[in-house]
């Protein structure tokens, strides 16, 4: 039951991260493989701006699978609390049986790179051009190449030949 309550959680988590995020929200079937689908999601999942990941893929993967296989452990010992189902020292044979070889391998996979957001199609979304700027008082595009003002009834600059939207 409280497996069940877990992956319920996550999966709303999944749904409503990678809605903002714009990732595939088919991310959120992560949710029944558990901690590994977590971390693999938290491992690809975009980055916004000003967001970082370092270690590379791996380290990233596993790190996180220690992180959400704690969380489920942790979860499940509360639960344990108030509705024994296992012994405790179970529980913690189990974490270490998963997070000691993740950890180990992890740290040996560790690169030292930087990825930095956004990425994906938040890095996509953050080229977008939304339009020529116009005057103020709107008769007028102004260049994005040379700055130059020319009228709105003309599809190209008439100072460096530009279009609106060509670059940026």
């Amino acid at each position: 039951m409280w497996y069940l309550l877990w992956i319920a959680a996550t999966a709303g988590w999944l749904f409503i991260d990678a809605g903002s995020r714009r990732a595939n929200r088919w991310w959120v079937a992560a949710a029944v493989a558990g901690p590994m689908g977590l971390a693999a999601y938290w491992a690809r999942r975009p980055l916004r701006g000003g967001e970082s990941r370092e270690g590379g893929g791996a380290w990233q993967f596993l790190s996180m699978l220690v992180v959400f296989w704690t969380v489920l452990l942790a979860f499940a010992a509360a639960w344990n609390v108030a509705l024994p189902f296992v012994g405790m020292p179970t529980l913690a044979v189990a974490w270490a049986c998963i997070a000691v070889p993740a950890l180990v391998v992890g740290v040996a996979l560790k690169r030292s790179t930087i990825e930095h957001g956004p990425t994906g199609v938040l890095g996509a979304m953050a080229n977008w051009f939304s339009g020529p700027e116009r005057t103020a008082d709107r008769l007028s595009y102004i260049c994005r190449e040379c700055r130059k003002e020319y009228s709105v009834d003309l599809p190209f600059c008439d100072g460096c030949g530009a279009w609106p939207g060509q670059s940026g």
